[in-house]
């Protein structure tokens, strides 16, 4: 979505991480990830709830696509952090797309950590 970005925007479209991490923690974790567009904190996790996103059973958290995945990241050359105190490694993510009305056109809940869909994909559900 990094790499896209523009084109998002250039659409009218806006992009919003929403992540569980401790609002004094996100800096640091938009810095890390290089992010261009804006966070938000949910350490409750209510959204991640209203939007039905789960956690993960260890072994689907931890398997060989996750691993490899990682593996992939850090051959090239990014550098993996430490998880926050108190952070639940076994949270999965989700990526949704919600039109200028603010309904939901296009959902995906994730079943591992490595299972995202193309950002071509999330774009297109807007329409550009």
């Amino acid at each position: 979505m990094r790499d896209r970005y523009e084109e998002l925007r250039s659409g009218g479209a806006e992009a919003l991480v929403i992540s569980f991490a401790r609002p004094e923690d996100l800096e640091g974790f938009r810095e890390h990830l290089r992010l261009p567009f804006p966070i938000a904190a949910d350490p409750s996790r209510d959204a991640y709830a209203a939007y039905g996103v789960g956690s993960g059973p260890a072994w689907r958290i931890w398997g060989p696509r996750v691993i490899w995945r990682y593996m992939t990241l850090v051959a090239r050359g990014r550098k993996l952090q430490r998880p926050a105190k108190g952070e639940d490694l076994s949270q999965l993510g989700a990526d949704f797309v919600l039109d200028a009305k603010g309904r939901l056109v296009y959902a995906h809940l994730s079943r591992s950590p490595a299972d995202r869909p193309p950002v071509a994909r999330l774009i297109a559900a807007l329409g550009l």
